[in-house]
């Protein structure tokens, strides 16, 4: 089984220590996403890595089935501690639907109020179609087992 490294990128073949970095490939199938949260908040985040391999506190059903229904709305990035992604995806989608809803049922009197508002909207808009083009492209990877998550790699064994 070919694996990448998530620290150079370099491909590991079998029982191998990468050329390169020394990352094993045990590291790699050992390792957590739960623990990127609490690295994030003691600020080693120079020890979180990105993989396509799903480690094994991650479901691999939950996150197809996250992307496909709820990508749009950002919950497969809160279930893969992508708390940036997430906001994005969430912050553009609620914000669509407000702002939809408001061009709906408010008219302003006021031409430079309108103008404001259609310059938000436009914003808006643009966010919106970005954060679509994104979910379209997670579903993609998703399914072709490419989709990167943040993990913490397991110590090394002496």
């Amino acid at each position: 089984m070919k694996i990448k490294c998530p620290v150079c990128g370099a491909t590991l073949v079998g029982n191998v220590v990468c050329q390169y970095c020394g990352t094993t490939d045990k590291q790699v199938l050992n390792a957590s996403n739960k623990k990127v949260k609490e690295y994030r908040q003691t600020g080693n985040t120079d020890m979180i890595h990105m993989t396509t391999i799903l480690p094994s506190d991650l479901v691999r059903w939950k996150v197809v089935l996250y992307t496909i229904l709820l990508g749009w709305l950002g919950i497969n990035y809160i279930y893969v501690n992508r708390p940036i992604r997430a906001g994005f995806s969430m912050g553009t989608s609620i914000a669509c639907v407000v702002i939809y809803t408001l061009n709906l049922f408010v008219s302003f009197s006021s031409k430079t109020l309108q103008l404001g508002f259609d310059i938000i909207y436009e914003v808006i808009f643009y966010s919106m179609a970005i954060n679509v083009v994104i979910w379209v492209f997670d579903i993609i990877s998703v399914l072709l087992k490419k989709f990167k998550v943040p993990v913490v790699l397991a110590s090394k064994e002496k």
